[in-house]
């Protein structure tokens, strides 16, 4: 299976991601997947190479931090390992990804929604990740 394929079965089978069971827990996305937090309270990841360029960029006040990580850290690396797998030296420019977060609030739902940029292919292509947390409930919401 194609990456850009990976990436179309999740964004079409799963919308809404529902995280972990303890989601307030000290672990951070960001330091998981080796960023940095501006003083926006962002955090960014780059890292490239000559087959690939990857950027992530998101809030880190989402309170379901595993969550994200695992999403995050899994896209990382089936893209990764995909750029390895599909690189060819006739290829003019690197493949890349970038995931860019924005959050939202509505009432006690906190939500933070990833847009997916995947230009691996043909045509770039952009999908979308969404996770909804309860902060009444202090758990992930489920659809």
């Amino acid at each position: 299976m194609t990456f850009g394929k990976v990436l179309a079965v999740l964004a079409g089978s799963a919308v809404i991601a529902v995280g972990t069971a303890c989601p307030a827990s000290s672990r951070s996305a960001c330091a998981d997947l080796g960023g940095t937090v501006g003083s926006d309270q962002i955090c960014e990841v780059h890292d490239t190479t000559t087959t690939y360029n990857l950027t992530l960029r998101f809030p880190t006040d989402y309170p379901d931090q595993p969550a994200v990580a695992d999403y995050l850290t899994r896209s990382r690396q089936e893209f990764i390992d995909w750029a390895g797998a599909y690189s060819t030296p006739a290829r003019a420019t690197p493949y890349e990804l970038d995931v860019i977060g924005k959050a939202y609030q509505s009432g006690d739902t906190r939500s933070l929604v990833l847009t997916i940029g995947n230009d691996t292919g043909v045509h770039p292509v952009t999908t979308y990740q969404a996770f909804n947390f309860s902060l009444s409930d202090h758990a992930p919401v489920a659809f």
